[in-house]
C-alpha cells in the first residue's frame, strides 16, 4: 500500500471518529433536557454510519451504528419516564433505523467492493495492456501487462508519468488527441517510448468517457504490442523494394511469344535487375551449350552460334550445368584460359556469374553475366538472378512452345473444319433419313397394328405369331426413328419452354406402362409426393425421358422382378428415380452408357434389341433442361437411374 493510500485511510477513520465524537458530545451535553438539538445530533449519526458502511462494509457500519445506538439509548438510562416523550421515542426508532442503514449500506458496499476486486482481478490478468487517463494525459490506472509492455519497474512509477509523453512522434500524439475527442480510437498504430528509452509499436483502441453534459471525464483503452509484426513488415518492405524492379522485369517477359523478341527483353530487363557489362543466353542442346543471344559484347556477331562442349574443355559453364545451380567466378581470366583468348577476351571479362535456366525440373540452358570489375558478384546477386532466370526460362520455353503450337494449330484447324463439315453432313443425313422414314413407317405401323388386331380380318393361328413379330419390330423401328429425331431436334433447335406438371405427366405415362409391366410379370411400385411444383421445360421431351427410363427397366428386368418409380422434391429440384431388380450394368461400363449408340456388349443388343440411343437421349434432354442424370448399378442385382430437374422458379433457359 502506498503512502498516499495509507494517508487517505487514516483521514477516513479520523473523520468518522471526529463526527462521532462531536455528535456524542452534543447528545451527552443535552441529556438532561432533550430537545430539538438532541434529535438533530442523533440524526447526524447517519453520516458516519454511511461512511463506515461504504468504506468498511457491514462490520464497520454496524460497529458505528452500535456506538450510535448506545449513545442515543443513554438518554433513557435511569429515566423510564423519558420513554413517554415523543422525541425519545423517535430517537429509539432511529436506533433501529441506524442498524438497518448499516446492514443495507454495508451489504451494498461489500458487493461493490467484491465487484471492484473482480474487475481489478480481470483488469490485472488480461494479457493486453489496459489503461485509464485524464484528458490531459495523467495516468489514473494501468494493468500489469501495460506496465510490462512499457518496461516500467512498477505501476506506481508508471502512474507518475504522463501518457502524452510516451508518444515518440508529437504529430501522432496530436492526431490521437484529435481522434479521442471524437469519441473512439480504433486500431491506431503509434510508436511509444519505453522506460529504458527504447521504442515499441502498438495498436491503440481507446474511447472517451463523458458526463451527462458531454464533458470528457477520462480516457480508457487497450494497447497491443505489434513491434515484432512491424519489424517483419519493415523487412518485407525492404525485400519488396529490392524485388520491385525484378517483378517489373519478369512481367515484361510475357509481352511477346516471339523467341528473338523474348531474348532481347530478357537481356534488356536483366540489366535493370542486376548490373552487367555483357551478358549472354545459352541454350542446352544435348551435350552442348549454344549462345542464342547476347548484349554488350563488341563482337556479338562472332559469339552468337558459338558452342561450348560440356564433355571437354575448361569453362565455368560446365559447372553450372553439372550442379544446376548459380556459379560465381571472381576473376575469370585468372581461373579459366578461355577468357584470355579470342573471341572471349575482347569483352574484358573479370567477374562472371552463371545461372541455370530451369523449366520446372528440366534444364533448358543458362544465362551468363559479365563484369569488368573482379569480385563484383555476390550470393545476393545470384539469388536475385535465379528468381529472374526462372521467369526467363518460362518465357523462352513458352516462345518455343508457341512456335510449335502455331504449326499444330494450323493443322488442327484444318482437321477441325473437316470434322465439323463431316458432323454437319452426318446430322443432315440422319435428319433427312429420319424425316423420310417417319411417314411410310407410320403407315406401315398403322396397317400392321390393324392387321394384328383383326380389324382387316381374322388371322389364322399360323399367321398370328409372324404378324406379332412384325408389329413389335415396326414399333421398335418407329421408336428408333423418334429417338434419332428427338436427339437431333434437341441439339439443333433446343427446348420449347413451358411450365410442366411433371407429376401428372408421370402418372399418365405410368398408367399406360402398368399394362406392359403386368404383361411382363413385373411388380411396378410408384411413389409420387403430393403437391409437387412444376418444372420448366418441353413436355414432349420430358415424357421421352421417363418413357426411355421405364422402357429400359422393362427391357432388362426378368419376370418376377420389381420396378420402382419415385418422384419427390429436394430443395430447388424435382428428383425422379427409376430403379429395377434387373441384370445390372458392369461397373467398368457405367461411364459410357449415356454415349450415343453405345451397347454394353453385342450379345445384349442381339437379345434385348435397341441401338443405344435411349439413355443418350435421356442425358441430352435432361442436360438441355438444366438438370443432371446419374446411375448406380450392381451386376446381377439391378440399376437405379436418378434425374434432377430444377423447379420452374429456380431455372430459366
Amino acid at each position: 500500500m502506498s503512502w498516499r493510500q495509507r494517508l487517505i485511510k487514516i483521514a477516513r477513520i479520523v473523520a468518522i471518529l471526529a463526527w462521532m465524537g462531536g455528535a456524542t458530545a452534543g447528545i451527552l451535553l443535552a441529556r438532561g433536557q432533550p430537545g430539538a438539538w438532541t434529535e438533530m445530533f442523533v440524526y447526524s449519526y447517519i453520516i458516519p454510519i454511511l461512511f463506515a458502511s461504504f468504506f468498511y462494509g457491514q462490520t464497520g457500519g454496524l460497529l458505528v451504528a452500535l456506538i450510535a445506538s448506545l449513545v442515543s439509548g443513554s438518554l433513557a438510562v435511569g429515566r423510564p419516564e423519558v420513554l413517554e416523550s415523543p422525541l425519545v421515542q423517535r430517537v429509539m426508532f432511529q436506533i433501529l433505523f441506524f442498524n438497518a442503514v448499516a446492514l443495507v449500506t454495508g451489504g451494498l458496499a461489500e458487493r461493490e467492493k467484491e465487484a471492484r476486486l473482480h474487475y481489478h482481478s480481470l483488469f490485472d490478468r488480461v494479457p493486453v495492456g489496459l489503461y485509464r487517463s485524464t484528458p490531459n494525459g495523467h495516468l489514473l490506472d494501468a494493468n500489469p501487462a501495460f506496465v510490462q509492455m512499457l518496461g516500467y519497474p512498477d505501476r506506481e512509477t508508471l502512474l507518475q508519468s504522463n501518457a502524452i509523453d510516451l508518444y515518440v512522434d508529437p504529430a501522432e500524439r496530436e492526431r490521437w488527441q484529435a481522434l479521442a475527442r471524437e469519441g473512439v480510437v480504433r486500431d491506431f498504430k503509434v510508436q511509444l517510448r519505453r522506460y529504458d528509452g527504447t521504442t515499441l509499436w502498438v495498436l491503440d483502441n481507446s474511447r472517451s468517457v463523458r458526463d451527462s453534459e458531454g464533458q470528457v471525464l477520462y480516457y480508457e483503452g487497450s494497447l497491443i504490442d505489434v513491434t515484432e509484426r512491424e519489424q517483419l513488415l519493415a523487412a518485407e518492405r525492404a525485400a519488396y523494394e529490392r524485388a520491385e524492379t525484378l517483378h517489373a522485369a519478369t512481367r515484361a517477359l510475357g509481352a511477346s511469344l516471339d523467341l528473338q523478341t523474348v531474348l532481347d527483353v530478357i537481356l534488356s530487363e536483366l540489366q535493370k535487375v542486376l548490373p552487367y557489362d555483357s551478358a549472354s543466353v545459352q541454350q542446352l542442346c544435348d551435350d552442348r551449350l549454344v549462345i542464342i543471344g547476347g548484349h554488350g559484347f563488341p563482337n556479338l556477331s562472332e559469339l552468337v552460334g558459338l558452342e561450348f562442349d560440356l564433355l571437354a574443355g575448361d569453362n565455368p559453364n560446365r559447372e553450372v550445368i553439372r550442379t544446376r545451380a548459380p556459379f560465381i567466378v571472381d576473376d575469370a581470366p585468372a581461373r579459366y584460359a578461355d577468357f584470355r583468348h579470342e573471341p572471349h577476351n575482347q569483352a574484358g571479362i573479370r567477374a562472371w556469374l552463371g545461372v541455370p535456366l530451369l523449366f520446372g525440373e528440366r534444364l533448358i540452358g543458362m544465362i551468363t553475366l559479365d563484369k569488368r570489375t573482379p569480385g563484383f558478384y555476390t550470393e545476393e546477386h545470384a539469388r536475385l538472378r535465379s528468381a529472374f532466370a526462372a521467369q526467363a526460362a518460362v518465357a523462352i520455353e513458352n516462345a518455343r512452345l508457341y512456335a510449335e503450337s502455331q504449326k499444330r494449330a494450323e493443322a488442327l484447324s484444318a482437321a477441325l473444319m473437316q470434322l465439323e463439315e463431316a458432323d454437319r453432313l452426318k446430322n443432315q443425313f440422319i435428319q433427312n433419313v429420319s424425316h423420310e422414314l417417319r411417314t411410310p413407317l407410320a403407315i406401315i405401323v398403322g396397317y400392321v397394328e390393324m392387321l394384328h388386331s383383326g380389324e382387316l380380318g381374322a388371322l389364322s393361328p399360323e399367321q398370328q405369331e409372324p404378324v406379332a413379330v412384325i408389329t413389335r419390330r415396326a414399333r421398335m423401328l418407329r421408336k428408333l426413328v423418334d429417338d434419332l429425331t428427338a436427339i437431333l431436334e434437341t441439339e439443333i433447335r433446343g427446348v420449347t419452354w413451358e411450365m410442366v406438371d411433371w407429376a401428372e405427366l408421370a402418372r399418365t405415362l405410368l398408367a399406360d406402362f402398368k399394362v406392359a409391366a403386368d404383361k411382363a410379370g413385373l411388380d411396378l411400385q410408384v411413389e409420387i409426393e403430393p403437391d409437387l411444383p412444376f418444372v420448366a421445360g418441353d413436355p414432349a421431351r420430358l415424357r421421352q425421358v421417363l418413357d426411355n427410363l421405364l422402357d429400359n427397366a422393362l427391357k432388362f428386368t426378368p419376370a418376377g422382378g420389381r420396378i420402382t418409380v419415385r418422384l419427390h422434391q429436394e430443395a430447388t429440384h424435382l428428383v425422379l428415380q427409376v430403379s429395377d431388380t434387373g441384370i445390372g450394368i458392369p461397373s467398368d461400363k457405367l461411364e459410357r452408357i449415356f454415349d450415343r449408340f453405345y451397347q454394353v456388349n453385342g450379345s445384349t443388343r442381339r437379345r434385348y434389341g435397341g441401338v443405344g440411343l435411349g439413355l443418350a437421349l435421356v442425358k441430352e434432354v435432361v442436360e438441355a433442361h438444366g438438370g443432371q442424370v446419374s446411375v448406380t448399378s450392381t451386376l446381377g442385382q439391378g440399376s437405379s437411374f436418378r434425374v434432377r430437374l430444377p423447379i420452374g422458379h429456380s431455372f430459366s433457359p
